[in-house]
């Protein structure tokens, strides 16, 4: 097909809202010229600069996840179970709340995801111990102005981030017996 090139410009009264997901929305603004004056100079050149908003592309928050593996002895068949990765256990912690008297250096919201499943004829489980928070953020990288680039993502776990995962741990291997 005949491809055109046309530039649309959208006006609006009050205000914009702009959902493309975590990744996708600072991309997005840093691609239309809004963002921190150097990173829209370099991906679009100094003409490119419509707005300048420092805060663009920066201050992501990701998680830390650590995967176990157990296969078990017990024999199954894979029709039996079930072929999606929707987890039979979900538990959240919130190791920071009057619940968990002492123990505030936890770190304050973990994931634990149970999924089960069929391996080599023996029922196996994956389990997903997850810290919610990093403590510091990262800011997301836009190599091209062309919309199907992918963002780059920069983000540095800290020691108190793996202090914070092992610790979970712990208390999960001293609190938490699986049967």
């Amino acid at each position: 097909g005949q491809h055109l090139k046309s530039r649309y410009i959208a006006g609006v009264r009050h205000a914009v809202v702009l959902a493309a997901g975590a990744l996708g929305s600072p991309a997005l603004l840093l691609r239309s010229g809004v963002g921190p004056q150097a990173a829209v100079a370099e991906l679009l050149g100094s003409e490119g600069q419509v707005l300048h908003r420092e805060a663009a592309g920066t201050g992501l928050y990701d998680r830390i996840a650590v995967n176990a593996w157990l296969e078990t002895s017990a024999e199954c068949s894979p029709p039996d179970f079930r072929l999606t990765e929707v987890p039979v256990l979900f538990a959240f912690f919130n190791f920071s709340s009057s619940n968990c008297a002492g123990l505030n250096e936890y770190p304050v919201e973990a994931e634990l995801n149970m999924v089960d499943s069929c391996l080599d004829g023996r029922m196996a489980v994956s389990l997903r111990f997850i810290l919610q928070r990093m403590s510091k953020g990262g800011r997301i990288h836009v190599p091209s102005a062309h919309p199907f680039a992918a963002p780059h993502v920069e983000q540095r776990t800290s020691a108190t981030d793996l202090e914070n995962m092992m610790k979970m741990l712990r208390w999960f291997h001293t609190h938490v017996v699986l049967h």
